[in-house]
């Protein structure tokens, strides 16, 4: 970034800054909505050449081109070099971006640049949603869904938390079985659907028992690094005050190893989510999972992708509930 730009940005406040990069981000996201625009911009670069110095259209459509994205890229990043800038100004960022982003992919399957039967028009999905909320009854399949996943994040998070405890508590247990963990963590366990199709049959209990044992790992690890880590000063200082080993526990050990907990917790729900949803799809039973896999059956592309949408949303729904109740075990962050 220049000196000037530098200068300029001083002067302009943070909401200057984002009004500035939203408006030159959508006058590049409406030039990119049209093939003859987009050609147009392209005919600035030597790569493409279909510039005509006899028209002044589009000079003046490449020139603002050019000037939007100049204006764009400054103002975002003197708005990022902001130490502190307001959240209504990161919404206002992120709903702009995520709007341009399915602006440009239409922009792009239309040119032919993107293959429209792998990848459907964002158009087509947003028009699906209709049809597949009154269709395809999403909404109970997203509660089964949603019931399975929070299922198995209650069983996953209370064994998981459990058992990295007691490898913390005894370490001839903690020596024998740790590697064993984390190569579990890294198997690809979604391949013993099969062992449990045959122990718990053709059911949600297979799907939950599968979400349960992928995530199981990630939180036990977690769990373990957390109360290893520890600082020493503090478990001397709860010595000092004749604690307890529950006390210790209570006050000192899981405090301090809640936030890698945490951090377990979110890697543990990503891969029972993983595998709550690809096991609907194999064994083509449940919620959203099997409906993915009828829709991608009936070579519905545009509802397949409104559906895993609502897998998306099952997952927001998921870590958001984790975000609260991260802030209720740690009010004072």
């Amino acid at each position: 970034m220049s000196t000037a730009a530098a200068l300029f940005g001083e002067r302009q406040s943070p909401r200057t800054l984002a009004i500035a990069a939203l408006v030159s981000f959508l006058v590049l996201c409406a030039m990119l909505a049209r093939k003859d625009l987009i050609d147009q911009v392209l005919g600035m670069t030597p790569f493409v050449c279909k510039f005509d110095n006899s028209n002044y259209v589009t000079l003046g459509t490449a020139l603002a081109g050019t000037a939007a994205l100049a204006v764009f890229l400054t103002s975002l990043g003197m708005l990022f070099s902001r130490t502190n800038p307001p959240r209504s100004v990161a919404y206002a960022l992120g709903v702009g971006s995520f709007v341009g982003f399915f602006v440009i992919v239409e922009a792009l399957i239309q040119r032919g640049c993107i293959n429209r039967f792998i990848v459907p028009f964002p158009s087509d999905i947003i028009a699906a949603f209709p049809r597949v909320i009154v269709e395809e009854d999403v909404l109970s399949r997203f509660l089964l869904t949603a019931g399975e996943a929070f299922s198995a994040s209650i069983m996953v998070t209370v064994v998981g938390v459990a058992g990295g405890v007691l490898l913390y508590r005894y370490q001839l247990l903690r020596l024998a079985t740790e590697t064993w963990v984390a190569a579990v963590a890294a198997a690809p366990l979604v391949l013993m659907y099969p062992l449990y199709l045959v122990i718990f049959g053709r059911s949600a209990l297979t799907i939950v028992m599968m979400g349960f044992t992928a995530g199981l790992a990630p939180i036990i690890l977690k769990t373990l690094e957390g109360l290893s880590a520890t600082r020493r000063v503090l478990i001397n200082v709860g010595r000092s005050f004749n604690l307890t080993p529950s006390q210790q526990f209570w006050k000192i050990l899981f405090p301090a190893a809640l936030p890698t907990i945490f951090v377990g917790l979110r890697l543990g729900l990503i891969f029972s989510l993983i595998n709550i949803v690809g096991v609907e799809f194999l064994i083509n039973f449940g919620g959203l999972g099997q409906l993915i896999n009828e829709l991608a059956e009936r070579y519905d592309l545009a509802g397949t992708y409104a559906s895993i949408c609502f897998v998306i949303l099952v997952s927001v729904c998921v870590f958001v509930l984790m975000e609260r109740l991260e802030r209720w075990l740690r009010p004072a962050d």
